[in-house]
Protein backbone atom coordinates (compact mmCIF):
# COMPACT_ATOMS: atom_id res chain seq x y z
CA UNK A 1 0.00 0.00 0.00
CA UNK A 2 2.88 2.34 0.76
CA UNK A 3 4.18 1.77 -2.77
CA UNK A 4 0.83 2.81 -4.17
CA UNK A 5 0.87 5.96 -2.07
CA UNK A 6 4.33 6.77 -3.39
CA UNK A 7 3.13 6.36 -6.96
CA UNK A 8 0.08 8.50 -6.28
CA UNK A 9 2.24 11.19 -4.71
CA UNK A 10 4.50 11.42 -7.72
CA UNK A 11 1.54 11.27 -10.07
CA UNK A 12 0.09 14.37 -8.48
CA UNK A 13 3.37 16.19 -8.97
CA UNK A 14 3.29 15.21 -12.63
CA UNK A 15 -0.26 16.40 -13.09
CA UNK A 16 0.47 19.45 -11.00
CA UNK A 17 3.44 20.63 -13.08
CA UNK A 18 2.68 23.92 -14.77
CA UNK A 19 3.86 23.81 -18.37
CA UNK A 20 5.57 27.12 -19.06
CA UNK A 21 3.64 28.15 -22.11
CA UNK A 22 2.01 31.25 -23.43
CA UNK A 23 -1.75 31.72 -23.56
CA UNK A 24 -3.49 30.53 -26.70
CA UNK A 25 -4.73 33.07 -29.26
CA UNK A 26 -8.33 33.33 -30.23
CA UNK A 27 -7.78 31.95 -33.75
CA UNK A 28 -9.50 28.60 -34.24
CA UNK A 29 -7.78 25.81 -36.25
CA UNK A 30 -9.41 24.98 -39.58
CA UNK A 31 -12.32 22.60 -39.20
CA UNK A 32 -12.80 23.43 -35.52
CA UNK A 33 -16.02 24.91 -34.18
CA UNK A 34 -16.07 28.72 -34.45
CA UNK A 35 -15.71 29.25 -30.73
CA UNK A 36 -12.84 30.97 -28.95
CA UNK A 37 -10.16 28.89 -27.32
CA UNK A 38 -10.46 28.56 -23.56
CA UNK A 39 -7.89 30.62 -21.63
CA UNK A 40 -4.95 28.68 -20.23
CA UNK A 41 -6.08 29.35 -16.69
CA UNK A 42 -9.61 28.10 -17.26
CA UNK A 43 -10.62 24.51 -16.43
CA UNK A 44 -10.87 22.02 -19.28
CA UNK A 45 -14.22 20.59 -20.26
CA UNK A 46 -12.82 17.75 -22.35
CA UNK A 47 -14.77 14.52 -21.87
CA UNK A 48 -13.86 13.11 -18.49
CA UNK A 49 -12.27 16.34 -17.31
CA UNK A 50 -13.17 17.86 -13.94
CA UNK A 51 -15.41 20.90 -13.83
CA UNK A 52 -12.91 22.74 -11.71
CA UNK A 53 -9.18 22.63 -11.05
CA UNK A 54 -7.87 19.35 -9.72
CA UNK A 55 -7.74 19.13 -5.95
CA UNK A 56 -4.42 18.62 -4.23
CA UNK A 57 -4.00 15.00 -3.24
CA UNK A 58 -2.20 14.84 0.10
CA UNK A 59 -0.83 11.37 0.88
CA UNK A 60 -1.59 10.12 4.36
CA UNK A 61 1.97 8.94 4.75
CA UNK A 62 5.23 9.96 3.22
CA UNK A 63 6.27 8.18 0.00
CA UNK A 64 8.27 5.04 0.70
CA UNK A 65 10.70 5.48 -2.16
CA UNK A 66 14.23 5.91 -0.75
CA UNK A 67 15.22 9.58 -0.70
CA UNK A 68 18.32 10.80 -2.47
CA UNK A 69 21.20 11.37 -0.03
CA UNK A 70 21.66 15.00 0.96
CA UNK A 71 25.25 16.19 1.49
CA UNK A 72 26.07 17.57 4.90
CA UNK A 73 25.10 21.20 5.13
CA UNK A 74 23.06 21.08 1.93
CA UNK A 75 19.45 22.24 1.77
CA UNK A 76 17.05 19.63 0.39
CA UNK A 77 15.19 20.63 -2.76
CA UNK A 78 11.59 21.66 -2.09
CA UNK A 79 8.79 19.39 -3.24
CA UNK A 80 7.11 20.38 -6.54
CA UNK A 81 4.16 22.68 -6.03
CA UNK A 82 0.70 22.03 -7.46
CA UNK A 83 -0.38 24.00 -10.51
CA UNK A 84 0.91 27.30 -11.86
CA UNK A 85 2.24 29.74 -9.28
CA UNK A 86 2.15 32.72 -11.61
CA UNK A 87 0.87 33.71 -15.01
CA UNK A 88 2.89 32.29 -17.91
CA UNK A 89 5.31 34.54 -19.74
CA UNK A 90 4.45 35.09 -23.41
CA UNK A 91 6.87 33.40 -25.78
CA UNK A 92 7.91 34.02 -29.34
CA UNK A 93 5.74 32.37 -31.99
CA UNK A 94 7.52 29.91 -34.30
CA UNK A 95 6.30 31.99 -37.22
CA UNK A 96 8.45 34.90 -36.12
CA UNK A 97 12.03 35.28 -37.31
CA UNK A 98 14.14 34.41 -34.29
CA UNK A 99 17.72 33.33 -33.88
CA UNK A 100 18.42 29.62 -33.42
CA UNK A 101 19.20 28.36 -29.93
CA UNK A 102 22.83 29.05 -29.07
CA UNK A 103 25.24 26.18 -28.69
CA UNK A 104 26.96 25.72 -25.34
CA UNK A 105 30.52 24.54 -24.74
CA UNK A 106 30.85 20.79 -25.27
CA UNK A 107 32.20 20.31 -21.75
CA UNK A 108 28.93 21.53 -20.23
CA UNK A 109 26.47 19.44 -22.24
CA UNK A 110 27.77 15.89 -21.99
CA UNK A 111 25.36 13.02 -22.56
CA UNK A 112 23.60 11.82 -19.38
CA UNK A 113 21.05 9.13 -18.55
CA UNK A 114 17.84 10.52 -17.04
CA UNK A 115 16.05 7.19 -16.56
CA UNK A 116 16.28 3.51 -17.37
CA UNK A 117 19.13 1.13 -17.94
CA UNK A 118 18.79 -0.70 -14.61
CA UNK A 119 16.99 -3.80 -13.42
CA UNK A 120 14.73 -2.45 -10.65
CA UNK A 121 10.94 -2.40 -10.93
CA UNK A 122 9.86 1.24 -11.40
CA UNK A 123 6.68 0.62 -9.39
CA UNK A 124 8.82 0.00 -6.32
CA UNK A 125 10.21 3.53 -6.44
CA UNK A 126 13.91 4.28 -6.16
CA UNK A 127 16.39 5.98 -8.44
CA UNK A 128 15.26 6.44 -12.05
CA UNK A 129 18.61 5.31 -13.48
CA UNK A 130 18.32 2.01 -11.57
CA UNK A 131 14.90 1.31 -13.05
CA UNK A 132 14.14 -1.11 -15.86
CA UNK A 133 12.11 0.49 -18.66
CA UNK A 134 11.08 -1.97 -21.33
CA UNK A 135 10.23 0.28 -24.28
CA UNK A 136 10.00 4.05 -23.73
CA UNK A 137 7.95 5.52 -26.57
CA UNK A 138 6.55 8.77 -25.20
CA UNK A 139 7.94 11.74 -23.27
CA UNK A 140 6.46 14.89 -21.74
CA UNK A 141 7.90 17.40 -19.28
CA UNK A 142 6.03 19.58 -16.79
CA UNK A 143 7.07 23.11 -15.97
CA UNK A 144 8.31 22.00 -12.54
CA UNK A 145 10.71 19.46 -14.08
CA UNK A 146 8.67 16.28 -13.62
CA UNK A 147 9.21 13.92 -16.58
CA UNK A 148 6.47 11.63 -17.84
CA UNK A 149 7.59 8.49 -19.68
CA UNK A 150 5.37 6.05 -21.57
CA UNK A 151 6.57 2.44 -21.32
CA UNK A 152 4.66 0.91 -24.19
CA UNK A 153 5.50 -2.74 -23.53
CA UNK A 154 4.63 -2.50 -19.84
CA UNK A 155 1.44 -0.49 -20.48
CA UNK A 156 2.46 2.15 -17.96
CA UNK A 157 3.25 5.83 -17.56
CA UNK A 158 6.20 6.56 -15.27
CA UNK A 159 6.98 9.74 -13.35
CA UNK A 160 10.52 10.96 -12.66
CA UNK A 161 10.94 13.80 -10.17
CA UNK A 162 13.67 16.46 -10.08
CA UNK A 163 15.22 14.44 -7.23
CA UNK A 164 15.79 11.54 -9.64
CA UNK A 165 13.21 9.21 -8.06
CA UNK A 166 10.80 7.22 -10.21
CA UNK A 167 7.34 5.75 -9.68
CA UNK A 168 4.52 4.31 -11.76
CA UNK A 169 1.90 7.00 -12.32
CA UNK A 170 -0.64 4.86 -14.20
CA UNK A 171 -0.87 1.27 -15.42
CA UNK A 172 -3.16 -1.10 -17.28
CA UNK A 173 -2.98 0.51 -20.71
CA UNK A 174 -2.93 -1.39 -24.01
CA UNK A 175 -0.06 -0.33 -26.22
CA UNK A 176 0.30 3.29 -25.04
CA UNK A 177 2.57 5.26 -27.35
CA UNK A 178 2.83 9.06 -26.96
CA UNK A 179 1.74 11.54 -24.31
CA UNK A 180 1.43 15.23 -23.48
CA UNK A 181 0.86 17.49 -20.48
CA UNK A 182 -1.53 20.44 -20.55
CA UNK A 183 -0.84 23.85 -18.98
CA UNK A 184 -2.60 22.68 -15.81
CA UNK A 185 -0.41 19.54 -15.77
CA UNK A 186 -3.07 17.03 -16.83
CA UNK A 187 -1.60 14.03 -18.65
CA UNK A 188 -3.10 12.63 -21.85
CA UNK A 189 -1.89 9.41 -23.50
CA UNK A 190 -2.37 8.02 -27.00
CA UNK A 191 -3.37 4.43 -26.26
CA UNK A 192 -2.63 3.00 -29.69
CA UNK A 193 -3.59 -0.59 -28.89
CA UNK A 194 -7.04 0.46 -27.68
CA UNK A 195 -7.67 3.04 -30.44
CA UNK A 196 -8.30 5.86 -28.01
CA UNK A 197 -6.82 8.83 -26.14
CA UNK A 198 -7.08 8.72 -22.37
CA UNK A 199 -6.61 11.11 -19.47
CA UNK A 200 -4.76 10.08 -16.32
CA UNK A 201 -6.72 11.12 -13.24
CA UNK A 202 -5.20 12.27 -9.96
CA UNK A 203 -5.45 8.78 -8.46
CA UNK A 204 -3.93 6.99 -11.45
CA UNK A 205 -7.25 6.16 -13.10
CA UNK A 206 -7.83 6.17 -16.86
CA UNK A 207 -10.63 8.14 -18.53
CA UNK A 208 -11.30 7.90 -22.27
CA UNK A 209 -11.60 11.30 -23.97
CA UNK A 210 -11.67 10.14 -27.60
CA UNK A 211 -12.04 6.86 -29.43
CA UNK A 212 -13.79 3.58 -28.73
CA UNK A 213 -11.76 0.89 -27.02
CA UNK A 214 -10.62 -1.81 -29.46
CA UNK A 215 -12.75 -0.33 -32.27
CA UNK A 216 -10.55 1.05 -35.08
CA UNK A 217 -12.44 3.27 -37.50
CA UNK A 218 -13.01 6.87 -38.56
CA UNK A 219 -16.12 8.73 -37.52
CA UNK A 220 -17.42 11.45 -35.24
CA UNK A 221 -16.06 14.71 -36.69
CA UNK A 222 -18.19 17.63 -35.57
CA UNK A 223 -19.49 15.78 -32.53
CA UNK A 224 -18.34 14.82 -29.03
CA UNK A 225 -14.81 13.40 -29.02
CA UNK A 226 -15.83 10.66 -26.62
CA UNK A 227 -18.17 9.23 -29.27
CA UNK A 228 -15.64 9.46 -32.10
CA UNK A 229 -13.58 6.61 -33.51
CA UNK A 230 -9.81 6.63 -33.94
CA UNK A 231 -7.51 4.11 -35.58
CA UNK A 232 -4.22 3.33 -33.84
CA UNK A 233 -3.42 6.84 -32.55
CA UNK A 234 0.33 7.06 -31.97
CA UNK A 235 0.71 10.46 -30.39
CA UNK A 236 -1.08 13.39 -28.79
CA UNK A 237 0.05 16.99 -28.29
CA UNK A 238 -1.55 19.82 -26.35
CA UNK A 239 -1.33 23.59 -26.47
CA UNK A 240 -1.53 26.06 -23.60
CA UNK A 241 -5.32 26.17 -23.75
CA UNK A 242 -5.60 22.40 -23.28
CA UNK A 243 -6.68 21.68 -26.87
CA UNK A 244 -5.53 18.26 -28.08
CA UNK A 245 -3.98 17.28 -31.42
CA UNK A 246 -4.01 13.55 -32.17
CA UNK A 247 -1.92 11.62 -34.68
CA UNK A 248 -4.76 9.38 -35.92
CA UNK A 249 -2.23 7.19 -37.63
CA UNK A 250 -3.97 4.61 -39.77
CA UNK A 251 -6.76 7.07 -40.54
CA UNK A 252 -4.03 9.26 -42.14
CA UNK A 253 -5.31 12.31 -40.30
CA UNK A 254 -4.56 14.66 -37.42
CA UNK A 255 -7.63 15.19 -35.23
CA UNK A 256 -8.31 18.19 -32.98
CA UNK A 257 -10.31 18.28 -29.73
CA UNK A 258 -11.51 21.69 -28.62
CA UNK A 259 -10.91 22.06 -24.89
CA UNK A 260 -13.94 24.31 -24.43
CA UNK A 261 -16.56 22.27 -26.27
CA UNK A 262 -15.10 18.75 -26.33
CA UNK A 263 -15.82 18.62 -30.06
CA UNK A 264 -13.52 16.65 -32.37
CA UNK A 265 -12.61 17.69 -35.91
CA UNK A 266 -9.85 17.02 -38.44
CA UNK A 267 -7.12 19.62 -39.01
CA UNK A 268 -4.87 17.73 -41.45
CA UNK A 269 -5.24 14.82 -43.82
CA UNK A 270 -8.05 13.68 -46.10
CA UNK A 271 -7.87 10.02 -45.11
CA UNK A 272 -5.86 8.91 -48.16
CA UNK A 273 -2.45 7.42 -47.42
CA UNK A 274 0.12 9.24 -49.57
CA UNK A 275 2.12 12.42 -49.98
CA UNK A 276 0.32 15.32 -51.62
CA UNK A 277 -1.18 18.73 -50.95
CA UNK A 278 1.76 20.97 -50.06
CA UNK A 279 0.89 24.63 -50.44
CA UNK A 280 -2.83 23.96 -50.13
CA UNK A 281 -5.38 23.30 -47.40
CA UNK A 282 -4.18 20.74 -44.87
CA UNK A 283 -7.62 19.14 -44.94
CA UNK A 284 -7.06 18.21 -48.61
CA UNK A 285 -3.54 16.87 -48.09
CA UNK A 286 -2.47 13.25 -48.05
CA UNK A 287 -0.52 11.85 -45.10
CA UNK A 288 1.03 8.42 -44.64
CA UNK A 289 0.83 6.96 -41.15
CA UNK A 290 1.60 10.15 -39.17
CA UNK A 291 3.15 8.99 -35.90
CA UNK A 292 4.18 12.10 -33.97
CA UNK A 293 2.83 15.61 -33.53
CA UNK A 294 4.01 18.80 -31.82
CA UNK A 295 2.26 22.14 -31.42
CA UNK A 296 3.50 25.49 -30.17
CA UNK A 297 1.97 26.69 -26.88
CA UNK A 298 -0.09 29.37 -28.61
CA UNK A 299 -1.73 26.81 -30.88
CA UNK A 300 -0.66 28.53 -34.10
CA UNK A 301 1.71 25.99 -35.69
CA UNK A 302 1.40 22.21 -35.85
CA UNK A 303 4.22 19.84 -36.88
CA UNK A 304 3.44 16.34 -38.13
CA UNK A 305 6.03 13.56 -38.40
CA UNK A 306 4.70 11.86 -41.50
CA UNK A 307 6.33 8.49 -40.92
CA UNK A 308 5.21 6.66 -44.05
CA UNK A 309 6.57 9.18 -46.55
CA UNK A 310 9.49 10.48 -44.43
CA UNK A 311 8.53 14.15 -44.41
CA UNK A 312 8.06 16.62 -41.59
CA UNK A 313 4.93 18.61 -42.41
CA UNK A 314 3.97 22.01 -41.01
CA UNK A 315 0.40 23.24 -40.68
CA UNK A 316 -0.29 26.93 -40.17
CA UNK A 317 -3.34 26.68 -37.93
CA UNK A 318 -4.43 30.25 -38.73
CA UNK A 319 -4.56 29.72 -42.51
CA UNK A 320 -4.90 25.95 -42.65
CA UNK A 321 -2.06 25.67 -45.20
CA UNK A 322 0.28 22.68 -45.10
CA UNK A 323 3.92 22.63 -46.23
CA UNK A 324 6.97 20.40 -45.88
CA UNK A 325 9.86 21.68 -43.77
CA UNK A 326 12.11 18.60 -43.80
CA UNK A 327 12.52 15.61 -46.10
CA UNK A 328 13.51 15.09 -49.72
CA UNK A 329 11.33 12.12 -50.53
CA UNK A 330 14.37 10.15 -51.69
CA UNK A 331 16.60 7.63 -49.94
CA UNK A 332 19.10 8.34 -47.12
CA UNK A 333 22.20 10.36 -47.93
CA UNK A 334 25.59 10.81 -46.28
CA UNK A 335 26.00 13.80 -44.01
CA UNK A 336 27.14 17.08 -45.51
CA UNK A 337 27.02 20.30 -43.48
CA UNK A 338 25.79 22.16 -46.55
CA UNK A 339 22.61 20.08 -46.73
CA UNK A 340 19.33 21.90 -46.24
CA UNK A 341 16.35 20.45 -44.39
CA UNK A 342 14.66 19.66 -47.71
CA UNK A 343 17.69 17.69 -48.93
CA UNK A 344 17.83 15.09 -46.16
CA UNK A 345 15.77 11.92 -46.00
CA UNK A 346 14.67 11.00 -42.48
CA UNK A 347 13.88 7.35 -41.95
CA UNK A 348 11.69 6.06 -39.12
CA UNK A 349 10.37 9.56 -38.48
CA UNK A 350 8.41 8.82 -35.29
CA UNK A 351 9.50 11.68 -33.02
CA UNK A 352 9.33 15.47 -33.06
CA UNK A 353 9.91 18.12 -30.40
CA UNK A 354 9.52 21.89 -30.41
CA UNK A 355 11.21 24.48 -28.20
CA UNK A 356 10.02 27.93 -27.12
CA UNK A 357 12.07 29.63 -29.85
CA UNK A 358 10.35 27.70 -32.63
CA UNK A 359 13.20 25.28 -33.32
CA UNK A 360 12.08 21.77 -34.29
CA UNK A 361 13.99 18.59 -33.36
CA UNK A 362 13.68 15.36 -35.36
CA UNK A 363 15.65 12.13 -35.91
CA UNK A 364 17.42 11.87 -39.26
CA UNK A 365 19.39 8.86 -40.54
CA UNK A 366 22.62 9.41 -42.48
CA UNK A 367 24.35 6.54 -44.27
CA UNK A 368 27.78 7.39 -42.83
CA UNK A 369 26.82 8.54 -39.33
CA UNK A 370 23.69 6.61 -38.44
CA UNK A 371 20.78 8.21 -36.61
CA UNK A 372 21.18 11.78 -35.41
CA UNK A 373 18.97 14.41 -33.82
CA UNK A 374 18.81 17.45 -36.08
CA UNK A 375 17.49 20.93 -35.36
CA UNK A 376 15.54 22.93 -37.94
CA UNK A 377 15.34 26.59 -36.99
CA UNK A 378 12.51 28.94 -38.06
CA UNK A 379 14.51 29.98 -41.15
CA UNK A 380 14.93 26.37 -42.30
CA UNK A 381 18.60 26.09 -41.31
CA UNK A 382 19.65 22.53 -40.38
CA UNK A 383 22.17 21.74 -37.63
CA UNK A 384 23.39 18.73 -35.63
CA UNK A 385 22.28 18.35 -32.01
CA UNK A 386 23.38 14.81 -31.15
CA UNK A 387 24.59 11.57 -32.66
CA UNK A 388 26.97 10.67 -35.44
CA UNK A 389 29.78 9.52 -33.17
CA UNK A 390 31.24 6.13 -32.34
CA UNK A 391 30.93 5.97 -28.55
CA UNK A 392 28.06 4.29 -26.72
CA UNK A 393 29.27 5.60 -23.35
CA UNK A 394 27.60 8.40 -21.42
CA UNK A 395 29.71 11.37 -20.44
CA UNK A 396 30.82 12.09 -24.01
CA UNK A 397 29.89 15.08 -26.12
CA UNK A 398 26.59 14.76 -28.01
CA UNK A 399 28.31 14.50 -31.40
CA UNK A 400 30.70 11.81 -30.14
CA UNK A 401 27.74 9.68 -29.06
CA UNK A 402 26.29 6.94 -31.25
CA UNK A 403 22.56 7.11 -30.71
CA UNK A 404 20.42 4.00 -30.42
CA UNK A 405 17.14 4.00 -32.32
CA UNK A 406 15.14 7.07 -31.27
CA UNK A 407 11.58 6.56 -29.99
CA UNK A 408 10.60 10.01 -28.63
CA UNK A 409 11.98 13.50 -28.06
CA UNK A 410 11.13 16.28 -25.60
CA UNK A 411 12.57 19.59 -24.41
CA UNK A 412 12.75 20.39 -20.70
CA UNK A 413 11.27 23.91 -20.66
CA UNK A 414 13.03 25.26 -17.58
CA UNK A 415 16.50 23.87 -18.41
CA UNK A 416 16.55 23.67 -22.20
CA UNK A 417 17.80 20.09 -22.04
CA UNK A 418 16.85 17.62 -24.77
CA UNK A 419 15.42 14.27 -23.69
CA UNK A 420 15.77 11.28 -26.01
CA UNK A 421 13.86 8.04 -25.42
CA UNK A 422 15.60 5.14 -27.14
CA UNK A 423 14.98 1.48 -27.87
CA UNK A 424 17.71 0.44 -25.45
CA UNK A 425 15.34 1.18 -22.55
CA UNK A 426 16.92 4.48 -21.56
CA UNK A 427 15.98 8.13 -21.61
CA UNK A 428 19.06 10.24 -22.35
CA UNK A 429 19.45 13.91 -21.41
CA UNK A 430 21.59 16.46 -23.24
CA UNK A 431 21.79 19.76 -21.31
CA UNK A 432 21.96 23.17 -22.93
CA UNK A 433 20.32 22.36 -26.25
CA UNK A 434 17.57 24.99 -26.19
CA UNK A 435 17.17 28.33 -24.46
CA UNK A 436 15.35 27.78 -21.15
CA UNK A 437 12.02 29.47 -20.56
CA UNK A 438 11.65 31.73 -17.54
Amino acid sequence: MNGLRAAAFLLVTVLAGACTASPSPTATPPGAPPTGLVPASAPSTLPGSPTQSLAVLTPTTSPTAPPSPTPTGATPAPSPTFGPTEAPTPESSPTESVAPSPSVPASSNLVEVAAGGGSADPSAGGTATDAHIEHPTGLAVAGNGIIGIVDSNAGTVLAVGPDGLIATAAAGMTGPQGMCLTFEGVAYVAERGANRVIKITSNGGLLAVAGSEFHADFRGDGGPAKKAYLSQPYDVACDAAGNLYIADTTNARVRFIDAQTGTITTVAGNGTQGFAGDGGPALDAELTNPQAVAVDPAGTVLYVADYGDSHLRRVDLATGIITTVLGSGTGPVSYDPSLTALQVAPTRLIAVALDAQGNVYVPVFFTDKGQMVMRVDPTGHLSIVAGGGTSSDIGVTPTDFRLPSIEALAIEPTTGALLIASNDGRVYRIPGVATPTT
